[in-house]
């Protein structure tokens, strides 16, 4: 299996220093490309899930908005001090006011370098596409006083205005480790995913049900015997709270307050007789939830119930 990373360049240009960087990967489709859309942000984060990247990294804007729409980690390409420092020199050539047009999950501290920095220079933040918008629309009557630096929607709207602008970039050392980051989360995610795959397989194949929560009473853990003989299948229950999908397991949430191990315990559920081996999950000392394996011994309890007759 081909374990793909997604990049959302901010343009062109950070695409081009990528595929160089990394051909290899590129051409083997271990590493998937596509360039910021201002009119389709949105949706790009999940095109490239649905093309198969495990990771995605993305910068500035589309950074914030592919966090929350995908279901595979969204690493943030940060735009350093030094990216914006090497782009302010680029627009200095231009002898003319600079306007840094960053997103306000960046960080520059114009007052710390202003005694090196001999341009006027104006930090405007922005939160969204709109806001971009705005932004460069306020220097459209000056625009040929002024040179915009930013990250590609920016430069995009300032080019369509006629007005100067410059990319920040990034360097070749940051853009390296943010991949080497990525891979490292991407086989990390794949052996813990293996990891549970076996664990769910084995768990399967035993004759106990099998149930877990975590420290708030989230079912986490359902195997396929804990779905036979509660008749509830594991897509109705996973992820919910206990005590809302399946009241009659409530002891594991006495067990959870307590701290107390129950072991051999007989519960009567609705329309089975169990015994149950009820334990905490400790780790380090902290309580993580609760585990909890039983047997059906209906038949056995029936049985001694005619014997005493």
């Amino acid at each position: 299996m081909i374990k793909k990373i997604g990049f959302i360049a901010s343009d062109e240009k950070l695409k081009d220093i990528v595929v160089h960087l990394f051909r290899k990967e590129v051409e083997q489709g271990e590493i998937i490309i596509d360039i910021l859309d201002p009119d389709n942000m949105k949706a790009q984060g999940k095109m490239l899930e649905n093309r198969g990247a495990s990771a995605i990294i993305a910068r500035s804007g589309g950074y914030r908005h592919t966090v929350g729409t995908v279901n595979v980690p969204v690493i943030n390409l940060k735009i350093s001090t030094l990216d914006i420092l090497y782009a302010i020199k680029k627009a200095g050539k231009y002898k003319k006011d600079i306007v840094i047009v960053i997103s306000d999950l960046e960080y520059f501290s114009y007052d710390d370098w202003k005694d090196v920095i001999h341009e006027k220079v104006i930090i405007e933040k922005f939160e969204d596409k709109d806001s971009i918008e705005c932004i460069i629309n306020k220097y459209k009557e000056i625009g040929d006083k002024v040179v915009v630096v930013g990250g590609g929607i920016p430069c995009m709207y300032a080019e369509n205005l006629g007005i100067d602008n410059v990319s920040i970039g990034a360097s070749n050392e940051s853009i390296c480790d943010i991949f080497e980051h990525a891979k490292q989360l991407v086989d990390s995610l794949y052996e813990q995913n293996y990891r549970n795959e076996v664990l769910n397989m084995i768990l399967d194949g035993v004759h106990d049900a099998v149930i877990a929560i975590d420290r708030n009473g989230k079912i986490i853990l359902y195997n396929e015997r804990a779905q036979e003989l509660l008749k509830k299948s594991s897509t109705n229950v996973m992820d919910k709270n206990i005590e809302e999908v399946c009241p009659e397991l409530t002891f594991m949430m006495d067990v959870l307050k307590s701290g107390v191990n129950q072991y051999n315990e007989i519960k009567n559920l609705p329309e089975i007789v169990i015994t149950a081996n009820t334990s905490v999950l400790n780790i380090d000392g902290q309580t993580h939830g609760v585990l909890c394996s039983f047997q059906d011994i209906t038949k056995l309890q029936n049985l001694r119930k005619k014997d005493k007759i």
